[in-house]
């Protein structure tokens, strides 16, 4: 009886841990952000990885996102960005505010 309810915990334990991951990684996130300029492009991948390309440079990083903003981490540097309710995001002042790609 024990090894039963033993496996049964386990079971939601592991559907709970997927759920959070899928609800709680992004909640659609993923895509292409880029300020109007086109200077700054912030990929979003599933994975909690990004490529952040900024004046041509790219570098392979990583992102969680709360409820409202998203931390993109890249080189052990953290930035902050600010979701908003129309899908964009606003970084710091030299990078001002994206907009998701239309594809």
């Amino acid at each position: 009886m024990f090894h039963f309810r033993k496996s049964i915990l386990l079971a939601w334990l592991s559907i709970l841990s997927l759920a959070s991951v899928a609800c709680g990684a992004g909640g659609g996130l993923e895509g292409t952000y880029s300020t109007s300029a086109g200077n700054v492009v912030l990929e979003l991948r599933s994975g909690g990885k990004a490529n952040f390309t900024i004046m041509g440079e790219t570098q392979a990083c990583t992102w969680k996102a709360g409820d409202s903003k998203l931390v993109l981490t890249c080189k052990g540097d953290s930035v902050d960005f600010v979701r908003h309710d129309d899908g964009s995001l606003s970084g710091p002042s030299f990078i001002g505010r994206m907009t998701r790609s239309k594809s």
